[in-house]
Order: structure tokens, then sequence, then C-alpha cells
């Protein structure tokens, strides 16, 4: 459904340079899947967010929803073929117009062929857990949890076929990350939806997503179903990331440190770019390796196989069960 082909966006900055934020990603979503992309922060998450919506046009490659190309937005309106092709932002009160009623803003997403609107935005409301008087008000009004569940709602107001979730509870507490979650899933099931779901919570992500990549400065190192990408992962930028999880266990054991920082990406390293922070680099390392299949993976390293057979299945992780937000809310 969504699909990204060798997607390439730089930029130029004046102090740095020359900015590889995406780097030949390749990238696909299908119907009523949930992808996870998650990643250190300034690996580039947000920036492919963009172009995979048609915020950002990239540098280089494709992207296609529905087999049709999406252009970058030029016009206040999105071309009709991208119309269900919508985006749910990290920070709900930056993304909502602080000057206008919810009901309002939920009223601009509604299709035109939509005979009755108030219907249609109780109907909205209603679906994210929201009573019916929330469209009179405004958004500094309600919580953050609250603004986010009404940010989900103009996202459903166009009909999605496809949500790209950027970061959508990194700014919440834990109770109303719980039930925003719990809501975009039960969504996804429910109109059986497809969802590039961004964050750098991999327990959470383990915990929604059937599918998951892992991005490092620019480019997806690894990509794999969810639990078995958890459970053995063949990079060592994955294995890194799932050891710094916090584990709930009677074994005194702290999470391994990952050393070291994510390079300037406009300056990244020759080769593969997680090179100087990896204990398995060789001098094989100084030549980028491209993503090829690994034991049901999609791994980018030169070295996959023997690290994979050196190292032992990562340890099942700490969850919690997110429940749909109207039991949640009893």
């Amino acid at each position: 459904m969504l699909s990204m082909d060798n997607v390439r966006l730089d930029y130029r900055s004046s102090s740095r340079g020359l900015v590889k934020a995406v780097d030949g990603v390749n990238l696909s979503v299908e119907a009523g899947e949930v992808v996870g992309l998650v990643g250190e922060s300034g690996c580039g998450k947000s920036s492919l967010a963009r172009v995979a919506a048609g915020l950002t046009a990239p540098t280089t490659g494709a992207v296609t929803f529905n087999g049709v190309p999406v252009t970058a937005l030029k016009w206040r309106r999105r071309p009709a073929a991208q119309t269900r092709l919508q985006m749910v932002f990290q920070d709900p009160y930056g993304s909502l117009n602080p000057r206008r009623t919810i009901e309002s803003q939920l009223s601009d997403g509604i299709p035109a062929n939509v005979t009755s609107r108030p219907a249609r935005i109780a109907e909205l409301l209603e679906r994210v857990g929201m009573p019916a008087d929330a469209g009179t008000r405004f958004p500094h009004q309600f919580s953050g949890g609250q603004r986010q569940r009404l940010a989900i709602a103009r996202a459903l107001a166009a009909d999605p076929t496809m949500i790209i979730a950027d970061e959508p509870v990194t700014a919440l507490d834990a109770s109303a990350q719980a039930q925003v979650v719990s809501l975009l899933v039960a969504l996804v099931k429910e109109l059986n939806v497809g969802m590039l779901f961004i964050s750098h919570d991999l327990a959470l992500v383990h915990e929604i997503a059937d599918r998951t990549a892992v991005m490092y400065l620019g480019r997806i190192v690894e990509s794999a179903p969810t639990r078995y990408l958890m459970g053995q992962p063949a990079h060592p930028y994955s294995q890194a990331l799932i050891g710094a999880i916090p584990q709930i266990s009677t074994a005194q054991q702290l999470p391994t440190v990952l050393l070291g920082e994510v390079p300037d990406a406009a300056n990244a390293p020759a080769g593969c770019h997680f090179r100087p922070r990896c204990i398995h680099a060789t001098d094989l390392c100084l030549t980028a390796p491209a993503l090829r299949p690994v034991n049901g993976a999609m791994v980018a390293c030169h070295h996959a196989e023997q690290i994979r057979g050196l190292s032992d299945p990562a340890p099942a992780l700490s969850t919690v069960k997110f429940h749909a937000h109207k039991e949640d809310s009893k």
C-alpha cells in the first residue's frame, strides 16, 4: 500500500554542509499491518516520515501510495489520491490550530460527498473515546492525551487507509500513552488500516508492530518480523538497542550501554556507518553493506551470519498489554 524505493533526502546546512538525512531507504507497509521504525534520535526517522507523507520531497527515489506517486505538498489541499494517506504528529498541541474549534478542524478533513458533517464529527469523536461536546471546545481545553486522540480523529476524518504515526506518544505520560496506543492498534484492526509507527521505545514497538525496521544514520540496517528481530537480532546495532532495554528480572544485571554517539550525518563514516561503534568491525566494513536476506531477516552487515552464530538469543522483553481504549476507560 505504501512503498518507499531507494528514498534519499539531502539538505544543506550553513554550518554543517550537505546532510544526508535519509540515505537510500527501501520500506513498505501493507493494509492492516503495523510496521515499526526504530532508532536513536537523529537517525532520520522523522525525515523519512515527512517524505513518506508527502510533506517533503525526496532528493532521489520514489514514494508510492496505492501505486500512485506521492508528490510533495505545494498547495493548501492534498491531491485527491493522497487524502487517504494521513499523519499523526508527535506534538498534538502543535499540530492542532489553537484558534479554531475541534469540530471546525475535523470538518476540514471530511470528504465533500459526506451528506451530514455533524453526524460524521460525532462519529469521529465517539470512535476516539471523546465526548460529543468536545467539538465545540478549543485544543487548550484538553489534556495532552485527549489532544492526541483528537489529532487521531482529524486523521480519521479523511477515511484513511494508511497512517504514519511519528512518535505519537512521546510527549504523553504513561497512562495516556497506553490509551493512545490502544486506540491506534484497535483502529488498524477494525478498519484494516496500514500504519508506519515511528518510535524510539523498542518495548512498545515489540508489543504492537508486525514488522520492525531498525534505522541508523539514515539507513535501514535490519528489517524482520518483530518477535523474530527482538528474539534474535542479526545486526550488532539491533543487538545493542535491545540490550539497552531495562528488564524486570531477579538477576542483578544492568542494561548494556551502547558506547559512543551517533555520528554527524554531514560527516558520516565511510562504508558501514555503524563501524566506529561496532566491536565486530573489520576492514571489510569499509565497504558499505547492502540489505540482504539472513535467516528470515533483511540485514545490512557483512558479518551477520557469524554474529548470529556467536550470540545467544536476546532475552524476552517484559511487556505491558495494551487493551482497547473503551475497556481502559472502564
